[in-house]
Order: structure tokens, then sequence, then C-alpha cells
């Protein structure tokens, strides 16, 4: 039977970057507060939130309140 450390080895997750790479993980939080909020409207977007204001607990809050919405970071 292997051991912990080598079932470990063969299962973790490899990732690979590119040259040129734009995009890597960060945390949620951490993306989210970088972040504003609209809801899309028939003219401009409205912002319901700033950058640098939004947390998670607002964006659910938000979330609740405009059922229907189409809102994006």
């Amino acid at each position: 039977m292997p051991d912990d450390l080598t079932l470990l080895r063969q299962y973790e997750p490899v990732i690979r970057y590119n040259r040129g790479e734009m995009f890597y993980p960060c945390s949620v939080e951490d993306f989210v507060a970088a972040s504003a909020l609209y809801r899309r409207t028939d003219d401009e977007p409205e912002e319901l939130a700033a950058r640098g204001s939004l947390t998670l607990d607002r964006l659910a809050e938000l979330g609740r309140v405009h059922v229907g919405d189409i809102i994006y970071l």
C-alpha cells in the first residue's frame, strides 16, 4: 500500500504557465476587493459598488437585492 506522500505526489495538481500569461490564481477575496460591481441597464451601466469597496458579504447582499438583474464585476 503506497504511503500518503506517494499518493499526494501521484494526484497533486500541476500548474503550467505560458510565456506572456496574463492571469494567475489569486484569492477570491482579493479579486472581489479589487473589482467594481455593475448592473446592466438599457443605457449606461450602473455602478453598484466602487472598486476597492466590495467584500464577499456585500457582493452576496447586492446579489440578493438585484435578483433578475444582470450584475457583473
